[in-house]
């Protein structure tokens, strides 16, 4: 784990990158008396065990360890993800309240995630927010004018952003709206996707509909370094159409049901051409670890 943090609700989160037992890089709340995944700290049992006694084979741990909330996937938007801190400067900082923001030290990025809990269990999505920093994302804070203060390091590992090290200062201009995907969360026969400004009124279903599309996949943890995408398969999106407002969308997805969607990283893209008045990037991504259906 390269970052800790407390969340508005003072629960203590970690983020772990790919490795042993690790399959992709993730955000996950510490709790009491749960097991985080590796096997070497649980020397500290009572027993005065070691590595190799058999009672720490990772077959009796392997369905034991505590999932994590989010996947930040691997090689695409975290390699070394660092400390989280959350937007807790009322309107500051544009439309991003609450929000965790989280770097990465490998690939020079800023990724902003929303966790909710659904039943008693955590889950959540993931988007991008800032690409191309001078080096390795690893400490954000917010500071009392609600700018975003990124200390950055190349150090190590090396860093996409090239440089050896960084501080660099993000400041809302007060009026520019990112027109971006705000999160996503999930209903009985697919998600919603809310969006941070409003899409063009004029816009069909069936453009709408052209407009998205989805992929799934899951990790797995093993003693071996890292996961593949296991079982990645594109999902039919079926409808998609307004929901309270044309600020969001609901869509079905086929088949989408708790034995064939849960603990899968659901990857949604939206092209954005003709969609808003505020400025977008020509393609929007969210990623949402389900764990849970509602």
């Amino acid at each position: 784990p390269a970052g800790i943090g407390v969340d508005p609700q003072g629960r203590l989160w970690y983020a772990e990158n790919q490795g042993e037992y690790v399959g992709s890089s993730k955000v996950v709340p510490l709790e009491k008396g749960k097991f985080y995944g590796h096997l070497s700290g649980l020397v500290t049992l009572p027993g005065k065990m070691n590595p190799d006694s058999p009672e720490l084979k990772f077959d009796n741990w392997e369905d034991k360890i505590r999932k994590g909330a989010v996947w930040l996937p691997h090689g695409r938007l975290a390699n070394s993800p660092g400390h989280p801190a959350w937007e807790m400067t009322g309107e500051k900082f544009g439309p991003f309240q609450k929000q965790m923001f989280i770097g990465d030290q490998t690939l020079s990025t800023m990724l902003r995630v929303q966790t909710e809990q659904l039943n008693g269990i955590d889950q959540g999505c993931v988007m991008p927010f800032a690409r191309g920093l001078h080096a390795g994302a690893m400490r954000p804070c917010f500071l009392p004018d609600g700018s975003l203060l990124i200390g950055q390091t190349g150090r190590g590992w090396g860093a996409r952003g090239g440089k050896q090290d960084s501080l660099q200062r993000v400041v809302y201009d007060g009026k520019t709206n990112p027109a971006d995907i705000h999160h996503m969360t999930p209903t009985k026969d697919g998600f919603v996707i809310h969006f941070t400004a409003p899409i063009n009124k004029d816009i069909k279903e069936d453009a709408l509909l052209k407009a998205l599309s989805m992929e799934s996949w899951f990790y797995t943890n093993t003693g071996k370094y890292g996961s593949p995408a296991h079982e990645k398969r594109n999902e039919e999106i079926t409808l998609a159409k307004f929901q309270g407002s044309n600020q969001s969308v609901a869509i079905t997805v086929k088949d989408f049901s708790k034995k064939r969607s849960i603990d899968r990283l659901h990857y949604l893209r939206v092209n954005t051409d003709g969609m808003f008045k505020d400025a977008a990037w020509k393609t929007l991504e969210v990623y949402y670890t389900l764990r849970e259906l509602p």
